[in-house]
């Protein structure tokens, strides 16, 4: 849902000259988690992060300190990613559960810490049910399998109608040496399917939107009555960082659940700044946050390294499954599109106009 979220959202911040970036810092396979992210999340999550979205939902997640999903230590560890967070980046990011996350975590972070929290739902309200093959074909193209009707939700769970994804999209001049299988294996009931992250990217966009939309309002309120330009206060964040970093870094040991992992770690990494390197991926600026970096040269200047290279340089080609059908709306399109109002001029014919007398302007003030 990720690449869904900035479909819709990279052209409405390219209208405000801004480069908007997501990044989809997957963690499977008993690597990672949010022990070791959380440990150096500034250099292996990132430093310029204002949304951060967490999600382990469907996902059996077995971590370094013996928690699992819901788990005791589990909850611990995302206390401690939060609070790098908001404590090792140039940043203090927005936290929102996309699911997975204790509300408890969150609860004592933001009361304790004032870190701005919050969750995302399910989003089927209003969605509506699949009864039939014929009367999906019906339904607007974004909700059809989405929700189905009691009774039916195999409509819903079968493979044709749940999954679309493919392992190698066709680039020109570049052939892969490994056969590529057709489709990515793994796919099965424990997740959600293309429609559902579509629908899940498409809540994130909505949120963004309404954040957008009150701080416009906030701006045209305050500047129709006091001028340009808008005051510091309703838009530097300087003293906001301060105020939420001093808390984190002053919070009693009681509060949040990140001390049950002394056993595990020192008990200063729940206040204290961390930075990491690892080899593990992905993670941005690869070059610069591997363990080889920081490996003092051998004799010979011998440094180990990743020998293996990129079959190709970015940027990746849009893949096939993110295509819409004709007959469906393009919500991309729709926000990227210039609205361009055609202005209605009337030419009159001036020797047709005869000028005169007694002609008033009431009830207006100057200048406006």
């Amino acid at each position: 849902y990720g690449m869904q979220f900035e479909r819709i959202m990279e052209p409405i911040f390219a209208r405000l000259n801004t480069k908007f970036v997501v990044r989809h810092m997957v963690r499977e396979g008993g690597v990672g988690g949010p022990l070791v992210d959380g440990m150096g999340f500034a250099d292996l999550v990132g430093r310029d992060i204002d949304l951060l979205v967490w999600d382990s939902s469907g996902l059996d997640v077995t971590t370094t300190a013996g928690g699992g999903n819901g788990g005791t230590n589990y909850d611990a560890e995302l206390d401690l990613l939060i609070r790098q967070a908001a404590l090792s980046g140039n940043r203090i990011p927005y936290v929102l559960d996309g699911g997975g996350m204790a509300l408890s975590v969150l609860k004592d972070l933001h009361n304790s810490g004032g870190i701005d929290v919050g969750g995302l739902g399910m989003g089927l309200s209003g969605i509506a049910e699949t009864e039939s093959d014929e009367q999906a074909a019906t339904l607007p193209w974004a909700v059809r399998y989405l929700r189905c009707k009691k009774g039916k939700e195999d409509l819903c769970e079968k493979a044709e109608n749940k999954y679309l994804n493919t392992c190698w999209v066709e680039r020109k001049g570049v052939k892969p040496p490994t056969k590529q299988d057709d489709h990515i294996v793994g796919a099965d009931k424990s997740h959600p399917g293309w429609r559902y992250h579509q629908l899940k990217g498409r809540m994130l966009a909505g949120t963004v939107l309404e954040a957008l939309q009150e701080a416009i309002n906030t701006w045209s309120d305050v500047t129709i009555t006091g001028g340009h330009p808008l005051p510091d206060e309703y838009w530097h964040v300087t003293d906001y960082y301060k105020e939420s970093r001093d808390k984190m870094t002053s919070l009693d040991a009681g509060v949040g659940s990140c001390l049950k992992l002394k056993d595990y770690v020192p008990e200063r990494v729940c206040k204290t700044a961390m930075t990491g390197r690892s080899e593990f991926t992905p993670r941005p600026m690869p070059e610069s946050t591997s363990i080889s970096s920081i490996i003092k040269p051998a004799e010979g200047g011998y440094v180990p390294k990743v020998e293996d290279k990129l079959l190709y340089d970015g940027p990746d080609d849009p893949p096939p499954a993110l295509d819409i059908p004709d007959d469906a709306i393009d919500v991309r399109f729709v926000v990227s599109a210039g609205i361009r109002r055609r202005r209605r001029r009337r030419r009159l014919n001036e020797d047709a106009i005869v000028p005169g007398l007694g002609w008033q302007v009431h009830g207006e003030l100057p200048g406006v």
